[in-house]
């Protein structure tokens, strides 16, 4: 309707296109009368479109750079990351300053499973799932986990927005690469991949402690030890050889 005004009002100067007027105030100051049209039409549909514009789109821009920035904010407080919680913790630390309304472990809930997004700002409508990856094999598990989660968030018309962080602790793969998967996979386009690369390891078994049921070390024989062990009287000394027995 507004393109068919517009262009009836543009025929009306078909044939004084240079034409071009001299303002009453000013000789110096000119002026065309289609250009004063397309002015006016341009905008009438800038006004349009700002009102139908997200109100969130400026927020949303910064909160997704912040996440685009997540290996500064760690190495910024000498973290080295060894597990997906070392990223999602300073991560979501920060963007509570910026953003007060964001939480951690948002659930969205089905009939059967209750899925429990990262972190989330119910104001942005937005859910993030952090992602750690050592390796192109790891990365491919974590893939695997984003798909369940795509899966699992929707149909909540309450989040619109969906963010999946993977932070790589070497350059893995290049972000359009991952881009690109999503798109084979026919990803939904409210999901943004963000591939970041920083510093970062796994824990060794040391700092994990002993496995569950491992056997435990055996005690380092000293001198002493021996000398105790064969004492006369000792538990050592007066073991009998298997299948004898001790006295009459």
């Amino acid at each position: 309707m507004m393109f068919a005004e517009y262009q009836n009002g543009f025929s009306a100067f078909a044939d004084k296109l240079d034409d071009v007027g001299h303002s009453s105030h000013d000789p110096e100051d000119l002026y065309s009368d289609p250009l004063i049209h397309i002015g006016q039409t341009f905008d009438g549909l800038s006004s349009m479109l700002r009102g139908h514009a997200d109100p969130n789109a400026r927020q949303l821009q910064l909160f997704e750079q912040i996440l685009r920035q997540t290996p500064y904010i760690l190495a910024d407080q000498g973290i080295k990351p060894l597990s997906e919680k070392d990223v999602r913790k300073p991560l979501y630390d920060f963007l509570k300053t910026v953003f007060p309304d964001v939480q951690r472990e948002i659930p969205v809930s089905h009939l059967f499973k209750t899925y429990k997004a990262d972190i989330g700002s119910r104001k942005l409508h937005t859910l993030v799932e952090v992602k750690y990856a050592l390796d192109e094999a790891e990365l491919r598990q974590e893939l695997d986990g984003i798909y369940a989660d795509i899966n699992g968030y929707a149909g909540d018309d309450q989040w619109t927005r969906f963010f999946a962080l993977f932070y790589t602790a070497t350059p893995v793969t290049a972000p359009e690469r991952i881009l690109e998967e999503f798109k084979l996979s026919r990803v939904d386009v409210s999901w943004t991949p963000i591939v970041v690369h920083g510093t970062g390891d796994r824990p060794t078994r040391a700092k994990r402690g002993p496995l569950r049921g491992a056997p435990s070390r055996s005690p380092k024989i000293t001198p002493e030890t021996k000398k105790a062990r064969n004492k006369p009287g000792s538990l050592a000394a007066t073991k009998q050889p298997k299948g004898r027995k001790v006295g009459g």
